[in-house]
Order: structure tokens, then sequence, then C-alpha cells
């Protein structure tokens, strides 16, 4: 899995939100962890959550095939999972299709919807065809195999709330092993003049409860705003 958000930036907000001291490597527990499978973690479970699978784009065109009834339309959503940005080719059954408005003049016979989709920030997630021009209506019964080429996503650009939603949430997976090895299950630690309350994740005191609560928010919030709802 292509991570979205860098080792660095990662380490960065946990130095900020005070559960490290130190980026990684200098003298910290947490160097012992695996902060990318944490990472990889909190993204499979946003992508689970919202309901749109891959969520970021990757900046290359692939081909996704389908086996799908296609006629007269085919929900992009249902069959893949997510939508499309930046389509350049679909073929039907060994036959290509002309998308869009072709700068030829030529008639498309394909057209996705929502209509300016990708101009207004938001992915393909509706083809409809029009078969009139090469076959019968008839000759498109049962399923067809499908290859779309696109962009595959929900956004091109990581939004900043998602970013900070699964930061927060791969921060609060670390959190109850980064208390444990520094404190051996003490609830306080003492450091010099200053107390350090961890509180507890059941009673939601302390460190631990104030953490959860920032997870907690920050990734439903997230959650909220960009879950597919319907066959949108």
């Amino acid at each position: 899995m292509a991570l979205w958000i860098g080792i660095t930036e990662f380490e960065a907000y946990l130095v900020a939100t005070g559960l490290l001291r130190n980026p990684v490597g200098e003298n910290d527990p947490a160097g012992f962890f695996d902060l990318a499978g944490l990472l990889a973690s909190a993204q499979s479970e946003f992508e689970r959550r919202v309901g749109w699978r891959p969520f970021l784009a990757s900046d290359a065109a692939s081909d996704l095939l389908l086996d799908a009834e296609m006629y007269p339309s085919l929900d992009l959503v249902s069959a893949s999972g997510t939508g499309a940005y930046d389509i350049t080719g679909i073929n039907v059954s060994g036959t290509d299709f002309l998308y869009g408005v072709q700068s030829d003049g030529r008639q498309a016979n394909v057209f996705g919807y929502p209509q300016n989709a990708n101009a207004r920030d938001f992915p393909v997630t509706t083809l409809r065809f029009y078969p009139g021009y090469y076959f019968g209506a008839g000759s498109w019964a049962g399923k067809q195999r499908v290859t779309v080429t696109a962009r595959w996503g929900r956004v091109l650009l990581l939004p900043p709330d998602v970013k900070t939603a699964v930061m927060s949430y791969a921060a609060g997976l670390l959190l109850p092993t980064l208390i444990l090895a520094r404190t051996g299950g003490a609830q306080k630690v003492r450091e010099g003049d200053e107390e350090i309350d961890y509180g507890s994740g059941g009673g939601g005191g302390g460190l631990v409860g104030s953490l959860s609560a920032m997870q907690m928010g920050m990734f439903d919030k997230a959650v909220l705003r960009w879950k597919r709802v319907g066959l949108a």
C-alpha cells in the first residue's frame, strides 16, 4: 500500500502532540515500532468507513477490468468501489468506444456522469452508453467485459482534514504500547518537577483520554464529510 503521509511528517506530528520527545531513532521507544504499518492501518480503516477504495487516486492511469451488466449504463462505484478521473479509454468486449467530446468532431458513444464531474473535483461514477452507433440493443444482453482506463479514486489531492484524521488515528494505535513501554503500566509518572498523567483508556482521563477524544473527533468528522452515500 502506498502511504498517503510520509514517515517524517508523521514523526513531526507525534512530536507536536507530545507522544514523542524526539523524532524516531533519537532515544525514543517508538523507534522500535512500525510507524509505516500504523499509517497503513489507519488509511485502510478510513477507506473502509468512507466506502471509497482507493480514496486517493494514483498519479498514473491504469486499466480496470469489469464483467458487468452495462446496458444502458454502468455504475462504476458499485462495480469497482471508486470513481474515475481523466478517463482515456473504454473498451467493451474488444470494441473501443469514444468517450466524451472528441477534438476531431466525432460523436462519442459513452459519456460520464455526474456531468462535468472532474471539473468540479468529483470523480465520474457512472458511464452511460449509446450502443446504437455500433450495436443493436439486443446484442447487449448479459454481462460484457469492460476495460476502463483512468485514474481511480475519490480525490486527486489528499484533503487536510483527511491527513490529520489518519495521523491522529495512527497515533491512537501507537499510544497504548508507547505508554506501557515508558511507564510499565503506571498511570502517573513524575519526571523532575513535572508529573505526567497518562490516565486510562477506559476512564477517559489524562493523556490517553485526551488523545482518544481528539482521535475520534477528527476521524469521525472526516469520515462523515467524505463518506459515500448511496451510489454517488
